[in-house]
């Protein structure tokens, strides 16, 4: 390297880069020094090029005709003329009484002095000295050196910005380890990640300078490579910067920390690390230890790690390999982190390798990684080639089973004797078999107790990480199953706030908080779940975004049109092809049945709809698993107008009824809708099972049904009744946007028909326009803004061509006229008629309607038809 010195060109002795402000510097004291003295001091830790400046500034003085003399051979000082430089290198190293008469000449303003010395906090003597100085010169600060010191320097110009900079991280900046690395760095080298052998170069070179400090100072520098913060004592961190070992701020740099902690006694290494520490360089500098202790201490440090960072917990995993911990300990922690991280890929990766493995936790690990996957049946297969011995473990398996709708592990395991011992985990598990062979009995609602005990365990005990379902989610289902949402929501609550399932399970857990916000008809709610699981740092698995899609079109449905369901549909058909239904998803499979039929693609889930019936058959026909999907058979039958598909699940529905009060609330409200749907409404009974469906999560099934009441009577005053009922069940207020994905669709569409058919909710604007009323009166009315009726009314003034207030009143008594007020609100499913030779009836019930047998047929006519005619 070379600097230039007042035109001349000055070369070190080493390569030690010199920072752009003592280049500077250096040439403003050389450009005066024939008309001032030269006065200057040079401060710098070990190694930062100190004396290799004296040796340059003292040649281009030289050269310049100035005399300078050394130290050494100026004899005394007082009879040194003012005029000649005296240079004094390591001045640190001096005497007391030399140190005395060279502060004697830096008191004499005229006489010219060059002093280099290394800061040294416990001489007083030396500080008076460099105060004197600097009140002649700023003093020349060397030993941080950064990118653009080495770039300056032609020598250096070829060096990628990438290595410059990393060596420098590496190095702190402090100089000398600076200089090292660019005199060992390869010029071939492709980038930082080939820098590993600088590290290992240097590492005898700080282990001497190290062991060359006394006692104080070498225990301070290895407590604060050993910690992961700076320690306290300012005099001991000036000297420690000062022997080139720590950063100004008393910090080590890696390459120092793991030199040192390399080189330290394994015991002294321990001892010395704090046990809350959580820097990421800790197992890196702990590597090179070469100690089984620091092995184990790195391992247990990783496990720590799993449940708050499972990121930084990978790199302690690989650490502890390095440092030669036992490999398949180290491989399965990996792998736990990963499934942690939701990188499925990478534990697939894994799997395979680590299935040699005998440790159930593996065998766990896997399981959960299929069910995450959205594949119960290879869960199931896990765990029937690797039988778990632990009662924990065989609870598990036959959870697995059982979500492929086999009961037999679970039969045998309740029959069993349970073990004397249990654990806190191990009692968790014992409620949980007790409650899910509760729920496959006739009195699903007294499993509620045995499931709720069993979350609240597994949240304690943070046993929730690999079961194929977590104890809240069954929990919350069973709840729902049996109409207690309260339940429901407080047990997923509750999960959600011991941190159930750990990273794992928190988007689980907020999904199924979604669900339970829709049922309770809370959508805003249930949006804001939506949103933070799908917003999450971990990305969701396959059988979460099928839950995810579930929702989306359980919100598009109730909340937002046809175009909004048809979007959130066509977003959610390819995650139907990447997973599978099993017990644990029923309910989100239910919603599809019904969205499917809804947008006229019924087929594209017949197949998953009958293998799911089968599992339930499997199972016994448990009401307490099967209501939901029953109900929705129930529906699809009404949309898709196939009556004879009704029969099945409402037999079902009616039989379980004296057991189960969902099922009686469906049964009651099947046997009312098919009648409202026959023609036949009774104002009391529709509102009396609106009311009754609304209490077990089914507020927008009771207000369709008391929506199809109004449109089906001929009496205003019952279709303003049950249009009241439906607008309390159920507000049709204007939602903000639905969350259909990545983007965002409105709630309603914006396109505008010109003279197109009025839409339902601008029929019912139309009416209260009519009336004479403001845009505050119809928004009170309506439940929504005046500023939305507003909107509304510009767009039926567009789509109706009107051109005045006038034509526009006129123009909608003629839109309205003959057409029933009721039909505004809760319209029918399928905007056309369909006619069926059929009405259904639910077995075992009167007829639905005089004029239809028990058979459902209606052949006896009514006035003036020829058939009963069906609209849905």
């Amino acid at each position: 390297m070379s600097i230039t010195l007042h035109s001349r060109s000055v070369a070190p002795a080493t390569v030690t880069p010199l920072p752009r402000l003592v280049r500077r510097q250096v040439d403003d004291l050389l450009a005066d020094a024939d008309q001032t003295p030269v006065r200057a001091l040079i401060l710098g830790p070990a190694g930062s090029g100190r004396s290799s400046l004296v040796r340059s500034v003292s040649t281009a003085l030289r050269e310049d005709g100035i005399r300078v003399v050394d130290l050494g051979a100026a004899g005394p000082l007082d009879d040194v003329p003012a005029d000649t430089v005296v240079v004094v290198d390591d001045a640190h190293l001096l005497d007391d009484a030399t140190l005395q008469a060279v502060r004697g000449r830096a008191a004499r303003t005229d006489a010219a002095l060059v002093v280099a010395v290394r800061p040294d906090p416990t001489r007083s003597e030396l500080a008076a000295l460099t105060q004197e100085l600097e009140r002649s010169h700023p003093p020349l600060v060397l030993g941080t050196i950064r990118v653009e010191d080495v770039l300056a320097d032609p020598a250096s110009a070829h060096l990628p910005r990438a290595c410059v900079q990393a060596m420098i991280d590496r190095a702190g900046g402090l100089a000398w380890l600076v200089s090292t690395s660019l005199a060992l760095h390869d010029d071939d080298c492709a980038g930082p990640a080939g820098h590993h052998g600088i590290d290992e170069a240097l590492a005898d070179a700080i282990a001497h300078r190290a062991a060359s400090l006394d006692a104080d100072l070498r225990a301070f520098l290895e407590a604060a490579c050993f910690a992961d913060a700076p320690l306290g004592g300012d005099e001991l961190i000036e000297r420690g910067h000062a022997a080139g070992l720590l950063r100004r701020n008393g910090t080590p740099p890696p390459t120092v920390k793991a030199a040192v902690c390399a080189s330290a006694p394994a015991e002294r290494v321990l001892a010395g690390w704090h046990g809350d520490t959580a820097d990421g360089e800790m197992g890196e500098a702990l590597v090179g230890v070469g100690d089984e202790r620091v092995a184990a201490f790195l391992l247990d440090r990783a496990q720590s790690m799993l449940t708050t960072d499972p990121q930084r917990a990978i790199g302690l995993f690989r650490d502890a390999q390095a440092a030669h911990a036992p490999l398949a300990a180290t491989s399965r922690g990996i792998l736990v982190a990963h499934h942690l991280l939701g990188d499925l890929d990478a534990v697939s990766a894994g799997l395979d390798a680590a299935l040699g493995d005998p440790d159930e936790t593996v065998t766990d690990l896997a399981a959960a990684h299929w069910m995450a996957r959205g594949m119960a049946a290879q869960a199931d297969a896990t765990y029937r080639t690797r039988p778990p011995q632990s009662f924990g473990g065989r609870v598990q398996a036959a959870l697995a089973a059982l979500a492929l709708g086999d009961r037999s592990a679970l039969d045998a395991l309740t029959a069993e004797q349970a073990p004397a011992s249990l654990s806190t985990a191990d009692t968790a598990a014992q409620f949980l078999l007790r409650g899910l062979a509760a729920t496959l009995g006739d009195t699903p609602a007294a499993a509620l107790g045995d499931l709720a005990r069993a979350s609240d365990l597994c949240t304690a005990a943070g046993c929730g990480r690999f079961l194929p379902e977590l104890p809240a989610v069954i929990a919350a289902q069973c709840a729902i199953n049996v109409g207690e949402l309260d339940v429901a929501r407080s047990v997923l609550a509750d999960a959600l706030r011991g941190g159930q399932g750990g990273i794992a399970g928190r988007d689980r857990l907020r999904l199924w908080s979604a669900w339970v916000a829709l049922q309770r008809e809370r959508p805003h709610d249930a949006e804001a779940f939506l949103a933070d699981a799908v917003g999450s740092t971990r990305p969701l698995d396959p059988r979460d975004r099928l839950l995810a899609d579930a929702l989306r079109l359980a919100t598009a449905r109730r909340y937002g049109d046809a175009t909004d369901l048809t979007i959130a549909w066509n977003a959610a058909r390819d995650d139907l092809l990447r997973t599978s239904f099993d017990l644990f998803s029923l309910l989100p499979l239910a919603e599809f049945v019904v969205a499917s039929a809804r947008v006229k693609d019924p087929a594209r889930v017949a197949g998953i709809f009958t293998d799911a019936e089968a599992l339930i058959d499997g199972l016994g026909a448990p009401i307490g698993w099967g209501v939901h999907l029953h109900w929705a058979g129930i529906q699809r039958g009404i949309l898709s107008s196939k009556p004879d598909d009704l029969p099945p699940h409402a037999r079902v529905l009616v039989a379980a009824a004296a057991r189960n009060r969902i099922a009686a609330m469906m049964a009651h409200a099947g046997r009312v809708w098919i009648a409202v749907l026959a023609g036949q409404v009774d104002a009391d009974a529709v509102e009396s099972a609106a009311m009754g469906l609304a209490s077990v999560g089914l507020a927008w099934d009771g207000a369709r049904m008391a929506g199809h009441g109004a449109r089906r009577t001929d009496d205003k005053r019952i279709a303003a009744r049950l249009l009241a009922c439906a607008r309390q069940l159920h507000p049709r207020e204007e939602h903000g946007p639905v969350e259909t994905g990545s983007t965002q669709t409105p709630a309603a569409s914006t396109a505008v028909e010109p003279n197109g058919p009025l839409s339902p909710r601008e029929r019912e604007v139309a009416e209260l326009v009519l009336q004479g009323k403001t845009y505050t009166e119809i928004g009170a009315t309506i439940f929504i803004s005046p500023r939305t009726a507003e909107h509304h009314i510009a767009r039926i003034r567009r789509r109706l061509g009107a051109t005045s207030r006038s034509d526009l009143l006129a123009k909608l008594r003629a839109a309205l006229a003959g057409e029933d007020a009721s039909s505004a609100l809760y319209p029918a499913d399928d905007e056309s008629d369909t006619r069926s030779d059929r009405t259904p009836s639910i077995p075992g019930s009167p007829s639905p309607h005089p004029l239809v047998g028990e058979d459902g047929r209606g052949d006896i006519h009514r006035r003036g038809e020829s058939r009963t005619r069906l609209t849905v």
